[in-house]
């Protein structure tokens, strides 16, 4: 029987299985991950107490691409602006999902080099997951998220009320 490691995706993971899975679902998995991937520095320390919250962000670093954001709001929107550079529109997911905002991006790129005896292939990603509660109710339908150079820049428009409906929103 073949050991997991964190940084073995998983097939929900790889994609297998998860079509359009929700962003809560994507949490989730990445959550586990990087739980695992503590766990693994926890014994490669000799199970030794006393550093949970440092293998948590050891873990976390080397998994998730960190993204500056910014949130400011008004009393007609509030707006986000999250760096995202080299992501493009199709790379990024957007949705309000129980009164927070989640934004996860991920790139893969592959590359195969063939000589006459062998074939080179090198595989990476980048990745990066934020998740931000919302400052009071936004209406999702009107919400606009707009992708250039590098900057996602989402504009929610506020409501009165006290929860957003869940819903994605389409990246421009």
């Amino acid at each position: 029987m073949k050991t997991q490691t964190a940084l073995e995706p998983t097939a929900t993971e790889t994609g297998a299985g998860q079509e359009r899975g929700s962003l809560l679902q994507r949490l989730r998995h990445l959550e586990e991950a990087i739980s695992r991937r503590a766990f693994e520095l926890f014994e490669n320390r000799g199970q030794q107490d006393g550093n949970d919250l440092q293998d948590w962000l050891t873990a976390e670093s080397e998994l998730l691409l960190p993204v500056a954001v910014q949130m400011t709001q008004d009393d007609k929107a509030a707006t986000v602006k999250l760096e995202a550079p080299g992501f493009s529109k199709n790379d990024i997911k957007v949705a309000i999902e129980d009164g927070r905002l989640l934004i996860s991006g991920i790139k893969r790129q592959s590359q195969e080099t063939k000589n006459a005896d062998s074939t080179y292939r090198s595989e990476s990603s980048q990745e990066f997951l934020r998740v931000l509660d919302l400052p009071g109710a936004v209406d999702a339908t009107k919400a606009e998220a707009r992708l250039e150079k590098g900057l996602l820049t989402l504009t929610l428009p506020r409501i009165a009320g006290d929860e957003s409906t869940g819903t994605e929103i389409k990246v421009q």
